[in-house]
């Protein structure tokens, strides 16, 4: 008999039993009865729904998700669509906008921005504003300009605004006021305003125009504060006509002079802007007439590859002809530091005087496309007189750190957190510039 023939029937020999084998088990195996009765398990929870995805996308091996992150990573940050579609997005502001701010004394407000653009000419613009708060603080602006109404070069601009607030702070007049003696109080202001604009060359832009604004104040609405005029004049001791309201008119001249090499983000380049302005009260306030100055200055450096350093300078300065006292004076008229009006460490209005100088440094450094990153230190201070009583002794400082969103035309969004001998504060807005 072959050997082929008899290693073949010896395997099927072998195959058969494992065949057997299997059977038997299988039919003597006792079946556990008690799991049919078992009842049937309920469905997921909201819980265990949220957490299916991810507890499922944990279990997959290790370079599965490595490969995964990488690649969703470059397609939000790395990929050209990706950038291209942010790019276009900040390239120009849409028509519809929310303006969004925290840290004032009106708490957290909310709103909205409209911009359009060509309405009655190529190159005109219009913005609008509206902001509210939970603690009734109204806020609108509104503003046109058309850059060559009157021939290439020499154009026309109008805005107007409306402020009405409860929370308004006051902490006294001077440098060397306390933050133990808050108090508040109520205003309403309305300033309407044109100018006349012309570009004399490719830096320097010259303004003049006429204002018109009142101001009315009132009692504050703010528990645990001092929140009456009454109280208010007695603790800081001020003069009944500092309480007065006003009807104002201005005429004024100014320039700017703009050597950046973008609005945007800038790199390089500086802006200097200064405004002399007269002003002079209607009826009641005959008698009141001063004049205001502004002096802002900044000047950006780039180290390299966009980090950026900022120097700034400001001075402002009220002129009273009328020699009257500052706490004869409107106090709500004068200079102030405090938030973004200078020393971000500090309250708004913090510092109220007729002078008022700032210093700052601001280092700037991209993050991803249009988010920069910043790390600043600023010192200011409010004086009685430049001339009198200027001194470099006892100036307030502040440094922080911040986010910021910036388009073609300016900055879109900022987030600060920043600190002063008076604690912390957080700082947010959007959509607020015009």
């Amino acid at each position: 008999m072959p050997k082929a023939f008899v290693l073949k029937r010896i395997i099927q020999t072998l195959l058969l039993l494992v065949m057997v084998t299997g059977s038997v088990a299988a039919n003597t195996y006792d079946i556990d009865t008690t799991r049919v009765r078992e009842p049937e398990r309920p469905g997921m929870t909201t819980a265990e729904k949220i957490l299916y995805g991810p507890t499922k996308l944990l279990q997959l091996p290790f370079y599965t998700l490595r490969y995964t992150t990488r690649g969703l990573i470059w397609a939000g940050y790395e990929s050209k669509p990706a950038r291209q579609i942010i790019a276009n997005i900040l390239a120009e502001r849409g028509p519809i906008e929310p303006a969004i701010s925290f840290g004032g004394n009106s708490g957290p407000r909310v709103g909205l921005r409209f911009n359009f653009a060509g309405l009655f000419g190529t190159n005109d613009r219009f913005g609008a504003v509206g902001q509210y708060s939970w603690y009734a603080y109204q806020n609108y602006a509104a503003r046109y300009e058309h850059p060559d109404m009157f021939g290439k070069g020499v154009g026309w601009a109008i805005n107007g605004s409306y402020d009405k607030g409860r929370r308004e702070l006051f902490l006294g007049v001077g440098n060397n006021t306390k933050p133990d003696t808050d108090a508040a109080f109520g205003r309403e202001s309305f300033r309407v305003r044109t100018d006349v604009t012309m570009q004399a060359t490719k830096w320097l832009k010259l303004i003049g125009g006429v204002a018109y604004e009142s101001h009315n104040i009132s009692d504050g609405d703010k528990d645990g504060d001092i929140d009456q005029l009454d109280s208010i004049q007695t603790v800081f001791g001020l003069q009944p006509e500092a309480f007065r309201k006003t009807r104002l008119w201005s005429a004024d001249f100014g320039f700017r002079m703009d050597w950046r090499n973008s609005p945007g983000r800038t790199t390089r380049g500086g802006l200097l802007g200064l405004d002399v302005e007269l002003v002079q009260g209607i009826n009641e306030n005959s008698d009141l007439k001063f004049v205001r100055i502004y002096g802002d200055w900044s000047q950006h450096f780039e180290l390299f590859k966009k980090r950026v350093l900022v120097f700034r300078f400001m001075a402002n300065s009220i002129d009273n002809t009328q020699d009257e006292s500052d706490e004869a004076f409107p106090f709500y008229l004068l200079n102030t530091l405090g938030s973004e009006q200078g020393l971000r460490g500090y309250r708004p209005d913090r510092f109220l005087g007729r002078e008022a100088a700032l210093a700052s440094v601001e280092y700037r450094y991209p993050i991803w496309l249009a988010l920069d990153g910043l790390v600043f230190f600023e010192e200011g201070r409010v004086f009685s007189s430049f001339t009198h009583d200027f001194t470099f002794e006892h100036w307030r400082y502040s440094t922080g750190f911040g986010i910021r969103m910036v388009g073609r035309y300016g900055e879109i969004a900022r987030t600060i957190l920043a600190f002063s001998d008076e604690g912390m504060r957080f700082d947010f807005s959007m959509g607020m510039e015009f």
